[in-house]
């Protein structure tokens, strides 16, 4: 038999004190509070993140630091006092992203499709002041941000004929979960180079997801992605889709470059969600 040996006490031993209060901390990254040396630290580790995918995407230097810092330390401040709803929103992750690209790209137009409460609408606009900004979405029933500077559209951007591309840095956020194929073609017919996609699984992510924008850039980009059908259950219903290559194969044809925006979690905590960017021909 085994000597008796007294067990830890997870609580005891753990280095992390419960505290009376919320500390007076001045920065924070989406839950996490933190001190000045905490704050350079993630922001360090998220402008080297950022600067290796603007590097292979874009090409030259990231440079993303002081874009990283202006989010902490401005943006995220801004953001919070609009108290807006978690739930179906864009996370604190996502918005980075988001707002990264609005400043690098400093695009003449700036469309998202699908706004919701209007988060990840707010860090467009703040990266991108100057720019002509559209919001489309089929309802703006739950919308909590609005801001004169910007034209909204209640219906599909598909159903008029504006906006249209005004510069080669001109972006379009899809956040609809619409067909990934289609909106390529339509954003290319509009004259616009670069697309950012929310919620676009590869094959093996779709299980996490009820209706996804299938095909999704990753299958799109896959010519090997054979003739299939999957099948999977998402909160008590079944959903079935049959992939047909030959809906890749347009859209495909006018891809240029798409890569995944990379993992922050290690980073920063915050999860980006499975984003691609995309740049047409």
């Amino acid at each position: 038999m085994p000597p008796n040996r007294p067990g830890l006490d997870m609580k005891a031993a753990s280095l992390v004190e419960p505290i009376s209060g919320k500390p007076d901390f001045p920065d924070a990254l989406g839950a996490l509070l933190m001190d000045h040396a905490a704050s350079r630290y993630v922001e360090a580790q998220l402008a080297q993140v950022f600067d290796e995918f603007i590097a292979a995407f874009f090409g030259g230097d990231g440079g993303t630091v002081e874009i990283v810092e202006e989010f902490i330390h401005g943006f995220m401040l801004e953001h919070d006092q609009l108290d807006l709803p978690q739930g179906g929103s864009t996370g604190t992750g996502g918005l980075l992203v988001v707002y990264l690209l609005a400043r690098k790209l400093r695009p003449v137009v700036l469309v998202e499709s699908g706004t919701f409460v209007g988060a990840s609408l707010h860090a467009l606009r703040k990266g991108s002041p100057e720019a002509e900004l559209w919001s489309f979405d089929v309802s703006f029933k739950p919308l909590r941000y609005r801001d004169d500077t910007i034209r909204y559209r209640e219906h599909d951007w598909s159903l008029e004929p504006e906006p249209r591309a005004k510069s080669d840095r001109d972006f379009v956020f899809f956040d609809d979960h619409i067909d990934n194929a289609k909106r390529i073609v339509e954003a290319h017919e509009r004259g616009f180079r670069y697309l950012l996609f929310d919620d676009a699984p590869t094959l093996a992510q779709i299980a996490a997801y009820r209706f996804p924008g299938v095909p999704t850039v990753p299958m799109i980009i896959d010519p090997q992605l054979p003739r299939l059908s999957l099948s999977w259950v998402h909160q008590d219903t079944w959903l079935r889709y049959d992939h047909d290559p030959e809906r890749c194969r347009e859209a495909r044809e006018l891809v240029d470059l798409a890569l995944p925006v990379p993992n922050l979690r290690p980073a920063s905590g915050p999860h980006a969600g499975d984003k691609w960017l995309v740049r047409l021909k």
